[in-house]
């Protein structure tokens, strides 16, 4: 369903909703009018509206963390960013992904009832054969799917087996990407050292030497060399940050954002 009056005058018809005051005579669905007896619009998708689509990690390293698990901070990210988005009449779609794609909205959301429902449904989601996290995979699917420039919000830990760099910077040439970091405030004093280790997703223990803040310190310094090449604005989220603190931090990341040039890409219908 819609909220927008403006929805109706688009090109591309995506679905329906009731009638309500200012609609056009031309957009009604006269078939539904008819059979319902309540008067029926055709709403028909604004080509001009901004698409964010809600890359959002749902792999077993999500659960983890203290004082609030990763999950916790990407839902309170994804619920933030997407009311914002709603509020500015643009289109919100959500991807989960792990070790493949977890869940996809099937469409567009235009309205703050349908857009609470999903976020419940990924609040509720626990599924634990979805352990690894495969980003490259999420990304490229992501990139395949827009067929016009978009928003993507990636929000992960980006802990990944994968090497997913080379994807990331083809996804941000064609698209506007905005990675949230999600990490566990604990994660971050590990001390380095020699140590048995158990992957959370992948349940593999070894023995290793390095420290447990290396990878994260090799996400920050890719997206920050990223950033100061104009390229992406990008933000760190702590599992120690209260709502409050997240919403500080990506209106700075969203001001930065709009500084940043459009990208031209998008994949050709």
């Amino acid at each position: 369903h819609a909220s927008s009056h403006d929805s109706v005058y688009g090109t591309d018809f995506y679905g329906i909703r009731l009638r309500t005051p200012g609609d056009p005579l031309r957009s009604q669905d006269w078939p539904r009018t008819i059979a319902s007896g309540r008067d029926y619009v055709r709403i028909r998708e604004d080509e001009r509206a901004i698409r964010v689509v809600l890359m959002l990690d749902s792999s077993r390293s999500m659960e983890v963390g203290a004082p609030r698990a990763k999950r916790d901070i990407a839902l309170s990210a994804a619920r933030l960013i997407s009311t914002a988005a709603l509020a500015r009449r643009c289109l919100v779609t959500y991807v989960w992904f792990a070790e493949g794609i977890a869940y996809i909205e099937r469409g567009w959301i235009t309205d703050l009832g349908s857009n609470a429902r999903t976020l419940s449904r990924y609040a509720r989601f626990h599924n634990h054969t979805h352990r690894i996290t495969d980003i490259k995979r999420a990304l490229r699917f992501a990139v395949s799917t827009c067929a016009r420039p978009s928003v993507i919000c990636a929000i992960s830990d980006f802990i990944s087996a994968s090497d997913w760099q080379n994807d990331f910077t083809i996804a941000s040439s064609m698209h506007a990407v905005l990675p949230l970091v999600v990490r566990d405030s604990d994660e971050r004093a590990l001390p380095s050292g020699l140590a048995y280790v158990r992957g959370i997703e992948s349940g593999i223990s070894r023995l290793v030497w390095r420290g447990a803040s290396d990878a994260i310190v090799k996400v920050q310094n890719f997206f920050e060399e990223l950033r100061q090449k104009g390229k992406i604005a990008w933000c760190d989220l702590s599992t120690a940050m209260k709502d409050e603190e997240i919403y500080d931090g990506l209106l700075r990341v969203c001001e930065e954002y709009k500084r940043l040039p459009i990208p031209r890409g998008g994949r050709k219908r």
